[in-house]
């Protein structure tokens, strides 16, 4: 498929004049970037809710998961991000209980030189150390590479803390039997944080609470007294933990929907601006296809100003000394007559664009694509007084990429 070029060369001191045409070609084939980001799923911003699973087992307004499950682990990892303060916080309540039970335990020890005393301090001291050692992991999640692989473990060595801590609360005074009272309060303060500030599931939550509760009414069964206020007592015990898991459940499910609300609030908000921005490059590269960046550059700016005269602003400019191309395939009109359709404009956007890729090589400024016929300029915007070699070269290099 031969072209024939005629290379106008406007030397000296002959002026040369740009005027830019808008029109748009409707037949260009144009591939957008598709983000694939779970923000940025089309459809409908509310998220199916699932029913299955153990769900179904809840009543529905219990029911809260996502069904699409790739949307439920990126729910989950929000939710992580949100409650890693309050978490935090968790944690130097933590290490400030288990600081007043060692100064205790230190008081208890002064008078009762056993070795179950020791033991104790030994335990409460290793929890501490785990304790601080937790808060610097959930300090350098966000850095440490190990801190984030080791973050779902966090929320269990923490309530294993708090267990050892509860269970050395009932023997602080060695030698006398456990009160049944005895730790309650501490019990239902790790149950109630255990479902708002862990972060993590519902059903994992409700298991240590439950568990945590179970260990300290077999210690109660075990070493405590029995005495006449004995049965009184578990029996009283017994109402407050499961007023403590009914209220701590009510909660977790209010806390559970208002965290979703935002986070479907936070996702269509971002595919909204992801939206835009995707929108906005797509008219930045029309725009660019078919008029030159300085002129695009200056219709962007007087965008949304007011027309001062009868006809809206020109866009042309004056340049010296600058070499004009053009070229248009021979035997365009037969060629196309034995081509379908899809064929030609396949064939012809392949050919234009090697010639834009040799017109950035040479520096040349592409003007208009009109059917077969491509020209383009030499020495505009920038002026270069090689202008007319450069125009040379590419009509050399047209001919050599058609073959």
């Amino acid at each position: 498929m031969p072209i024939s070029d005629s290379t106008g060369l406007v030397n000296g001191g002959r002026n040369g004049t740009t005027a830019v045409d808008e029109e748009f070609i409707s037949n260009e084939t144009t591939n957008r970037i598709k983000r694939h980001s779970l923000t940025l799923k089309r459809g409908d911003t509310e998220l199916s809710i699932d029913h299955g699973g153990m769900q179904r087992f809840l009543p529905t307004f219990m029911h809260f998961a996502f069904a699409d499950r790739e949307a439920e682990q990126l729910y989950q990892e929000y939710y992580s991000n949100e409650k890693r303060n309050d978490f935090k916080a968790l944690i130097l309540i933590v290490i400030f209980v288990n600081l007043v039970l060692l100064g205790l335990h230190f008081l208890s020890s002064s008078w009762n030189q056993s070795d179950l005393s020791h033991q104790q301090l030994v335990i409460l001291c290793s929890c501490l150390v785990l304790a601080i050692f937790l808060f610097i992991l959930c300090l350098r999640r966000s850095r440490d590479a190990l801190a984030s692989r080791l973050w779902s473990l966090i929320p269990f060595a923490l309530w294993l803390v708090m267990l050892v801590q509860i269970i050395c609360d009932l023997c602080i005074f060695i030698g006398r039997p456990p009160e049944p009272s005895g730790s309650i309060s501490w019990l239902l303060l790790y149950s109630y944080a255990t479902y708002v500030i862990f972060p993590l599931r519902f059903r994992i939550c409700c298991a240590l609470s439950i568990l945590m509760a179970i260990l300290h009414s077999l210690l109660i069964f075990t070493f405590a007294t029995s005495t006449y206020k004995f049965t009184n007592q578990i029996f009283a015990n017994l109402i407050i933990i499961v007023s403590v898991n009914l209220l701590s459940t009510m909660s977790f499910f209010f806390y559970e929907r208002q965290q979703r609300r935002a986070f479907l609030e936070t996702r269509q908000s971002l595919e909204t601006k992801l939206t835009l921005e995707e929108q906005s490059q797509e008219q930045e590269r029309l725009l660019l296809s078919v008029l030159p960046k300085h002129v695009a550059a200056e219709i962007r700016q007087d965008l949304g100003a007011v027309v001062g005269g009868q006809f809206h602003k020109i866009y042309m400019s004056r340049h010296e000394n600058v070499s004009i191309l053009f070229a248009d395939i021979v035997g365009f009109t037969a060629i196309s007559s034995t081509c379908s359709a899809p064929e030609l404009v396949k064939t012809l956007n392949e050919l234009f664009a090697r010639f834009d890729k040799l017109s950035d090589k040479y520096h040349q400024l592409r003007i208009k694509i009109l059917g077969d016929c491509y020209y383009c300029i030499s020495g505009a915007p920038e002026e270069r007084p090689d202008h007319a070699v450069l125009c040379v070269h590419m009509g050399l290099s047209m001919v050599e990429a058609i073959k």
